[in-house]
């Protein structure tokens, strides 16, 4: 079981600059080092620059990730493939003719939507009986007036009944055109607002449709018809080549994406560099167990210095688990990643968090479920088998307390024909399931206390190992005056709070009441678990009482039953859940946890 993370060794290289280029290749090649970036730390040093063409990889890069990301968004192309060898001076040329039709796809796209609001604008001119839009010309005496209302009904009856009006409408639309004379201005305007009317442009559509250089709607509306036609066409034939092309090509083209981000981490990676006139400074870090190995490969080249240096609290995490526990990296993911050199605590929690979710579940049928569920998502969900492990493990917990609470959706035997003995009854011992919350809780947090004194231990700050220790001794002083046992645990509880206070000071007093306040935490395990068995019980009571009202109520007690039981499976997944990561972040992290690493990337290839 790993409790610290690999260990790393900080690394300085000097060398001559006419090795830029091969040690470069040979450190991707190694993918070893995770580079510091150079922040002009020495003073006649100053910050490297690129290599050659860098700018030329990248954009080639950039173009052709996001001709790949458009593809695979709109075609059913996977990014599995098959690496295979390709020059990119010579191949990227050939592809990006693709590269520029997909792009003019999306700009045919953008020219359809227009096309389809130009028409869409025509045709609700049509609907109000407008035929000819020359009509609508620069009149001297007179206004155009194109507008919208639900009440266009009243307000056109009310037009009508004004001298030297034009009205273009029609019962079907809310719209109305109004040609009527200057001085009827204020009237026309009182009226529409009165009735709420919207005035729209009409000059504006009239502007859309001068492409078709005709005033009839119909000719408008067919010209630009046979537009979005012809666009139609034309995107279908290059979105077709442009799939096709890539389909053919998917390995090379991936292959090609794989060597130009290769390019570009190489011809970049100088700006992590510091130079002189004649040497090149890299420093970064590396596990220790693969110096010699770097050392060795480094060496091979000429004029090169190397220094191995121990790393300090800014260095880079890698964590190294087995399997078993590898997936648990991902609920530490979600916290934060610990320091280099400080507690690892992932191998705990492959252990603890299972059974904090199983104590609060404890149902065999709901486990079950939750297994299979996991084995759905490692199954459907690509990249999702880190949450699956962690499920799988989560609900066979919840089988096994199951059977220690003799609960299979919330009865006590199996399908009525397995009759389970619970070897703890947690709804009818409360009690008895408070003290074991308790119990749980005083365990977890002095785990938690056991290993802030490994890592002060560790590092020799004899004084916090001793406070940590305190913590602990605090506990059994109190539980001796609990037991009557006062002078000698009132000595131990005094003793305690006096070292304490030596290590940690005020802060450290302070703290004391939330020991008793994080211990109490831990019943939430009771709240959560007899929330869910009484849901469950409650649900088959009910439906037990449906189904014997005849047909129509076995239907929907059956309804009952699998609605119930899932909406209570929905909520033995998340609240466990969350309340389980609460307990380690907040509980049990905070007496030894020191986050704040950056995560282990070394330079190379992926």
């Amino acid at each position: 079981m790993n409790l610290y993370p690999v260990e790393m060794k900080k690394v300085e290289i000097f060398t001559n600059r006419k090795n830029k280029a091969k040690i470069i290749d040979l450190l991707y090649s190694l993918k070893m080092l995770h580079f510091k970036k150079y922040n002009r730390e020495i003073d006649f040093v100053d910050l490297s620059t690129p290599l050659d063409s860098a700018e030329t990889s990248t954009a080639r890069y950039l173009k052709l990730t996001s001709a790949i990301n458009l593809v695979m968004e709109k075609s059913k192309i996977k990014e599995n493939y098959e690496t295979v060898p390709v020059n990119a001076q010579t191949y990227f040329p050939l592809i990006e003719k693709q590269i520029d039709n997909i792009k003019e796809i999306e700009k045919i796209t953008e020219k359809s939507i227009d096309l389809d609001n130009t028409i869409k604008q025509a045709e609700e001119l049509k609907q109000i009986n407008v035929s000819n839009i020359d009509v609508f010309g620069d009149f001297k005496n007179f206004n155009i007036l194109f507008a919208s209302s639900l009440d266009a009904k009243t307000i056109l009856s009310k037009v009508k009944a004004m001298k030297n009006t034009v009205l273009y409408s029609s019962e079907k639309s809310n719209d109305f055109i109004i040609v009527y004379p200057h001085k009827s201005q204020t009237e026309i305007t009182n009226l529409l607002s009165t009735y709420h009317a919207k005035e729209r442009t009409l000059s504006s559509a009239l502007q859309l449709f001068s492409d078709a250089n005709t005033g009839n709607i119909d000719k408008i509306i067919q010209y630009f018809t046979n537009e979005k036609s012809n666009l139609t066409k034309t995107r279908a034939k290059l979105k077709q080549e442009g799939l096709d092309f890539f389909a053919r090509n998917k390995n090379k083209i991936f292959s090609l994406r794989a060597l130009l981000n290769q390019q570009v981490c190489k011809k970049r990676s100088g700006l992590y560099f510091g130079q002189t006139k004649n040497t090149i400074y890299i420093s970064g870090w590396v596990p220790e167990k693969d110096i010699k190995l770097l050392e060795a490969k480094l060496s091979t080249l000429k004029d090169i210095y190397i220094e191995f240096k121990k790393a300090d609290q800014d260095a880079p995490v890698c964590l190294k688990h087995d399997q078993s526990v590898k997936s648990y990296d991902f609920l530490l993911g979600f916290y934060e990643l610990p320091k280099a050199n400080s507690i690892d605590p992932t191998a705990i929690m492959a252990f603890t968090f299972p059974i904090l979710f199983g104590l609060m579940l404890g149902d065999i049928g709901y486990g079950l479920v939750i297994m299979a569920i996991a084995y759905i998502i490692k199954k459907k969900m690509e990249g999702a088998e880190d949450i699956s492990k962690i499920l799988s493990s989560c609900g066979l917990s919840s089988a096994i307390f199951g059977f220690i609470f003799a609960e299979f959706f919330g009865t006590e035997s199996i399908f009525g024909i397995i009759k389970l003995t619970p070897y703890f009854h947690r709804i009818h011992e409360i009690n008895t399931l408070m003290l074991m919350c308790i119990g749980v809780g005083i365990l977890h947090v002095n785990i938690g206390y056991v290993l802030s004194a490994i890592k002060h231990y560790k590092h020799k700050n004899y004084t916090h190992m001793v406070g940590a220790l305190a913590w602990m001794s605090l506990q059994v002083g109190l539980a001796l005056i609990f037991l009557n046992q006062k002078y000698i645990g009132g000595f131990l509880a005094f003793l305690s709070i006096a070292l304490i206070y030596k290590a940690e000071s005020i802060n450290g007093l302070i703290e004391l009441p939330g020991l008793l306040g994080n211990i109490l935490s831990y019943m939430r395990i009771m709240a959560v678990g007899l929330a869910s068995a009484y849901l469950a019980i409650l649900v088959n009571e009910q439906a037990l009482t449906l189904m014997s009202a005849g047909t129509m109520g076995i239907v929907a007690g059956i309804l009952l039953l699998l609605t119930g039981h899932g909406f209570n499976i929905a909520l033995g997944i998340l609240s466990p859940f969350i309340h389980t990561l609460r307990l380690h972040y907040v509980e049990f992290f905070t007496k030894f946890y020191e986050g704040g690493g950056e995560k282990y990337k070394p330079f190379g290839k992926k």
